[in-house]
């Protein structure tokens, strides 16, 4: 029996998964590219659907839709699902780093009614008294 077609197998095969490899990776670059537009479309299809259900004044709508098309520009996905996600806030436009309490107004305040939060080291705690 000669060895050499069984080389040659070996090196065939060598070569289809490096080859295999590169077209994954081709792929899934590809993939991730087409999640990245969807995602876009997704949120605005979100938000459409959490303002229609919102029970806020036409003012805030507005001003919460800028700021979520903003956010979805600067690929923020955090901020995108916190004010125009399925449980959003439209007035919300930051959050606490510590206790993640929604801020809103333009001087970034929690509203009253999400104190006490009860989070050690929460800026805004002390304020709750």
């Amino acid at each position: 029996m000669d060895n050499k077609p069984l080389r040659k197998l070996q090196e065939e095969i060598k070569d289809m998964k490096a080859k295999a490899k590169v077209y994954l990776a081709k792929q899934k670059k590809e993939l991730k590219n087409l999640e990245d537009k969807v995602k876009d479309h997704l949120a605005y299809k979100q938000l459409i659907l959490s303002t229609v259900k919102s029970n806020y004044t036409p003012d805030n709508i507005v001003s919460g839709l800028k700021v979520v098309a903003e956010h979805i520009k600067a690929k923020n996905w955090s901020m995108v699902d916190r004010i125009g996600g399925p449980s959003g806030d439209l007035e919300a436009r930051g959050a606490c780093p510590i206790c993640h309490i929604n801020l809103t107004g333009k001087d970034l305040r929690p509203r009253e009614i999400t104190f006490p939060c009860g989070v050690a080291g929460c800026p805004f705690e002390k304020n709750a008294n």
